[in-house]
């Protein structure tokens, strides 16, 4: 009884290596697509669209609330930082916030900032606009002021 199950179980595996091998059955199973061939990617990469630099458009008095939302950052970090900010905007509405390449302990404090601005509505709400600027936070004592001063830069500037 023994080498019948061992005869049984040859055959049985013989017969699954044989339908699993390329050549049986060829034609009736459909082509092997990899993982790879299912995903579909569509859209812009963001790296692709068009980046804008004039902030001021979009919104003419981002400065003095980006001064006044930051005004208790400098309360907590307490040293000058200057960060990379990246935002698409549709319409007045700010609908992305990347904070980057700088001050990693104002991140959290931009963002929110950038985030919670009020602009008039200058741009379509029909597509995003991808707009980079550099956010430089001043010590006030080297400025000579009791506040700290918040300073808005092209990242075209930041280049030179």
């Amino acid at each position: 009884m023994h080498t019948t199950v061992r005869h049984i179980g040859a055959a049985v595996l013989a017969t699954l290596a044989a339908a699993a091998s390329p050549s049986a059955g060829a034609q009736s199973r459909a082509p092997e697509t990899s993982a790879m061939d299912r995903v579909e990617i569509s859209g812009k990469r963001q790296a692709d669209s068009e980046v804008r630099t004039d902030i001021y458009s979009a919104c003419a008095n981002i400065q003095a609330q980006l001064q006044d939302k930051l005004e208790g950052a400098w309360n907590r970090v307490a040293e000058p930082g200057e960060v990379r900010v990246d935002i698409l905007m549709r319409g007045s509405q700010v609908s992305e916030v990347h904070a980057s390449n700088g001050s990693v302990a104002y991140y959290p404090y931009v963002r929110r900032a950038v985030s919670h601005l009020a602009c008039p509505q200058t741009l379509s709400a029909d597509e995003a606009h991808h707009f980079a600027f550099i956010v430089r936070i001043l010590d006030p004592q080297a400025r000579g002021h009791h506040e700290p001063s918040l300073a808005l830069k092209s990242v075209n500037e930041n280049a030179r």
